[in-house]
């Protein structure tokens, strides 16, 4: 992958190929453009041609020129969305068509679920529901955890919906969730950013943030936490509810002998107790 190399941003999956590249300038656009051209003389090379028709460019930012980009001498087609790994990033980064998407899976699912059954036990319910239903429901969950009341309850729907069986008929929604020892969708996800942050805070994730947490070294001024990590105030509705910001509240919570846990099992039963989820 000799041509290949040195390109911005560049990510190689089996069948796809994703140039990324943060532009301040028209000088910063000619260097992508170039970037492209390297990447289709690479594929010449080595006989791996791109198919134009699914090759396409996306715009993020509301100041964004809109550079035209070519491959082949073909400019390429403007996307609004786009499935990445199962997830979809919209062009103005919200996640409204992606919770939608990952509703309607679920829903679904649960309708194959209770059409193939005529009666469900708590216990069968429990099974299927977490092994065909609510994976839809939280997959990538820490990139697109929402923060819209709508969306949250609209999620919440779905898990209210699979507990209704007859066994627990005329009990209410928290009853049902507690006999079912489901906990609610939104402390599946905050307890799912917690080990995210976890694993990152003890280098089992690596992640490379353009903006990355504040103040993650240790800070001795904190006898509870040493670990604690400072909110980023921004304008942005979206940047203000991003991961690294989200998690704050419950992450400068946990006590020190929690977060000094190296096992990763550990960590999350310890979590589970202290939190109760």
């Amino acid at each position: 992958m000799t041509y290949v190399e040195g390109l911005l941003d560049t990510k190689l999956y089996a069948d796809d190929t994703k140039v990324i590249s943060i532009n301040h300038c028209y000088d910063d656009n000619k260097i992508l453009q170039e970037d492209i051209n390297r990447l289709v003389k690479w594929s010449e090379d080595w006989l791996i041609t791109f198919n134009e028709s699914k090759c396409k460019v996306m715009y993020i930012g509301k100041k964004n020129p809109r550079y035209e980009y070519k491959l082949n001498n073909s400019v390429l087609t403007e996307t609004m969305i786009e499935n990445d790994l199962g997830i979809f990033i919209s062009n103005n980064l919200e996640w409204k068509y992606h919770i939608n998407s990952a509703i309607g899976k679920a829903n679904r699912k649960l309708g194959m679920i209770k059409n193939s059954f005529e009666y469900l036990d708590e216990l069968s319910l429990k099974l299927l529901y977490k092994s065909l239903v609510r994976l839809h429901l939280e997959y990538g969950a820490t990139v697109w955890s929402p923060f819209w009341k709508k969306d949250i309850d609209n999620l919440e729907i779905v898990q209210h919906r699979a507990t209704r069986i007859d066994s627990l008929r005329g009990s209410r929604m928290k009853k049902r969730l507690k006999i079912l020892e489901l906990p609610t969708l939104f402390d599946r996800r905050r307890r799912g950013d917690l080990i995210q942050m976890y694993k990152i805070s003890k280098g089992k994730d690596i992640v490379n943030f353009y903006h990355p947490p504040l103040n993650f070294e240790l800070e001795r001024s904190s006898r509870s936490n040493n670990c604690r990590i400072r909110r980023q105030f921004t304008k942005s509705r979206i940047r203000h509810h991003f991961f690294t910001n989200r998690v704050i509240n419950d992450w400068n919570s946990l006590p020190q002998w929690i977060l000094d846990k190296d096992n990763l099992n550990i960590f999350k039963n310890s979590n589970d107790n202290y939190f109760g989820f």
